[in-house]
């Protein structure tokens, strides 16, 4: 076998091996896997999307499963199809439960370190050891396993994952490379069909690079048309989860989440990451130990080492801004509140600090900077396994106000966990007017009225009422403009009063106990622009295949 394959074989085994070790810390079988309040919201929508997928259904547009009990527009409005390769493993490993959620985060992770690799080979990196502690880096730093573990944040660490892919093919564009197209548009359709706030922030930050290119110069014809081309593409593999918060908010007025710009503390940050504590809490969230040294490190060589500037510069202006009071000012939270918390901005900053260390050690890659290097893979990744592990065993003292919202779950708990109403008040984009906690929310339950919710599965739950008396009554179950419900009560078929301002559903319900059951399928339009996605992707894989030649499927496997 030459050297050079072998090299490349035994990278990507590290790969494999790297994103193996970032699911073992937490999912291990020895200490309890615990999830928050989000990692329920999002394994429950989930589920319901395996369960129709399994049954070859298009999941509905309403949810029956999880958090709320109350029939909300989660699943349109949270797009899902980004997580597919989470899903995956379910098809395949029914009763161990757990197995499949570890295989399924491992792929997730899998795609996470092929991706960044892909962005680090791109900025031309060339030693495979310094390669592989960029990936350990970006995969272990306290961010990336805060977004994992310990909010769950599926649809922002899916984003994270498919980011480098998008960064590299702007480059390769900018370097009037054609085939920059195929990461640009897997990219950007892989965070438009996870995490729309991230979309957004992406857009906004391409866009503001490519303006800049354009009042400098820099700007051509070929950038042009490639950006076209890659925005129109996107968009097409990303119709379907556009078309799910489209169609919803289209057709109904809901509930939007809370505007805010809560910042990171910088004093309880800097604490929380001397003490190893990885927290919920937005106002303690940082890159960790390790990476702050690494970032004043790299800061302090720009200043001789010019290459790296732009983007340890751009790196440190993100982290201070995450730093400002910004929620003292309304004006700006009323244009930029959508972000909520100004430490999401810190996947953009671990973003910028890996690429201004991929410079780095390229230009410097003597046995002092890999030797260096190799110690901060290894420390970043004991430290992060400690965190993870401790707080599975409930060591670390979070003091956020979350710990209520924590539970555990294993195979033999899953389905009763993720189906419970643990999330009290869970009101996400139910129909209302204004934003979470500020505007009214229009589905009630008439005080006479007890209801339960004892069964959801991917197209019906199953309601227990308890009624004082007989007569016409609302349930706080959301009814949406646009899509179809078929009601059953106590077995037999019931018509609906008609919709009045997205209210609830009523119906008149007799003394006594009572069982609802609610049923519903996805629009013909829905299913169309499914199946569209579905070919769009398989037309992009072949695409990409065909047009890249040996190089192609954006040179992953090649650049190995």
């Amino acid at each position: 076998m030459k050297k050079e394959t072998r090299g490349r074989i035994l990278e990507a085994i590290a790969y494999i091996f790297i994103s193996f070790l970032v699911v073992l810390i937490a999912i291990n079988g020895v200490t309890p896997f615990k999830i928050p309040a989000d990692g329920q919201i999002h394994l429950a929508r989930y589920e319901q999307v395996f369960q129709s997928l399994r049954h070859l259904k298009v999941p509905a547009e309403i949810s029956f499963i999880g958090p709320g009990h109350n029939l909300n527009a989660v699943i349109s409005c949270y797009p899902w199809l980004g997580g597919f390769l989470f899903i995956l493993p379910r098809f395949f490993i029914f009763k161990h439960i757990m197995v499949a959620i570890f295989i399924g985060f491992w792929l997730v992770n899998l795609l996470t370190a092929l991706a960044i690799f892909y962005l680090i080979r791109t900025l031309r990196c060339t030693n495979r050891l310094l390669r592989i502690c960029l990936v350990t880096y970006w995969l272990f730093n306290s961010y990336h396993l805060n977004l994992l573990y310990f909010r769950m944040a599926f649809g922002e660490f899916l984003a994270y994952a498919y980011l480098p892919l998008a960064v590299a093919g702007i480059i390769k564009i900018g370097r009037k490379e054609k085939r920059g197209i195929y990461p640009l548009v897997l990219g950007m359709s892989g965070i438009a069909n996870s995490h729309l706030l991230s979309l957004l922030i992406v857009t906004l930050g391409i866009g503001g690079y490519e303006l800049y290119g354009l009042v400098s110069g820099r700007f051509s014809k070929f950038e042009f048309k490639s950006l076209i081309i890659s925005v129109l593409s996107s968009l097409v593999l990303a119709s379907y989860s556009l078309w799910g918060i489209f169609y919803i908010q289209a057709n109904n007025t809901v509930i939007v989440p809370f505007k805010n710009l809560s910042y990171v503390d910088l004093k309880q940050s800097i604490a929380a990451q001397l003490s190893g504590v990885i927290t919920q809490n937005s106002s303690m969230w940082g890159i960790g130990i390790i990476g702050m040294i690494l970032l004043v490190v790299v800061f302090v060589l720009s200043v001789k080492i010019k290459q790296i500037r732009p983007y340890i510069y751009i790196c440190v202006l993100i982290l201070i801004i995450t730093y400002l009071p910004l929620s003292n000012y309304p004006k700006l939270i009323q244009y930029f509140g959508f972000i909520q918390f100004t430490g999401r901005l810190l996947t953009y900053v671990v973003l910028f600090q890996v690429m201004a260390m991929t410079i780095l050690v390229r230009e410097f890659s003597g046995r002092a900077i890999k030797a260096i290097t190799v110690f901060c893979a290894i420390s970043v990744v004991c430290l992060g396994a400690i965190s993870v592990v401790k707080h599975e065993q409930g060591k670390l003292q979070e003091n956020d106000g979350l710990e209520s919202y924590v539970y555990t779950i294993n195979s033999t708990n899953y389905y009763q966990e993720v189906q419970a109403n643990n999330y009290g008040n869970f009101n996400d984009y139910l129909p209302g007017k204004g934003t979470m906690g500020s505007g009214p929310i229009y589905v009630h339950t008439d005080p006479w009225i007890n209801m339960t919710q004892v069964k959801g599965t991917y197209d019906r739950a199953e309601f227990k009422l308890v009624s004082g008396k007989s007569g016409l009554g609302s349930l706080a179950l959301a009814r949406y403009k646009g899509i179809s419900y078929q009601i059953r009560l106590n077995g037999k078929k019931v018509n609906l009063v008609n919709l009045v301002n997205s209210d609830g559903i009523k119906l008149s319900i007799p003394k006594g106990i009572s069982y609802l059951e609610v049923s519903s399928k996805p629009t013909t339009m829905t299913i169309i622009i499914f199946l569209a996605s579905l070919i769009s992707y398989l037309i992009f894989g072949v695409t990409s295949l065909r047009c890249g030649g040996r190089k192609s499927s954006f040179e992953i496997c090649s650049c190995f």
